[in-house]
């Protein structure tokens, strides 16, 4: 699974970034969905590991009085452009 990622000994964090954080929540009160730019640095054996820019988008649920992400979706820009 790739949560596993997190982990390993191999990986550190190092800070994440959130910025843009735009948040829509349905009438119902229990779904949402979400959109931010993601600034996040780590390393692996040692060596910097960053997404910088990233947009990071999800769907929320309340479930039992806690909000979970039921789905999500990293997206990085290409070609060194920088999301708007």
């Amino acid at each position: 699974m790739p949560e596993r990622v997190f982990l390993d000994d191999a990986f550190r964090a190092i800070k994440s970034t959130i910025g843009d954080l735009r948040i829509l929540l349905a009438d119902c009160g229990r779904v949402a969905c979400f959109s931010c730019l993601l600034d996040d640095v780590g390393e692996w054996n040692g060596q910097p590991i960053a997404w910088i820019d990233c947009r990071w988008t999800g769907v929320l649920e309340k479930k039992d009085g806690r909000w979970v992400i039921m789905q999500m979706h990293f997206s990085l820009p290409s070609d060194g452009e920088r999301s708007t």
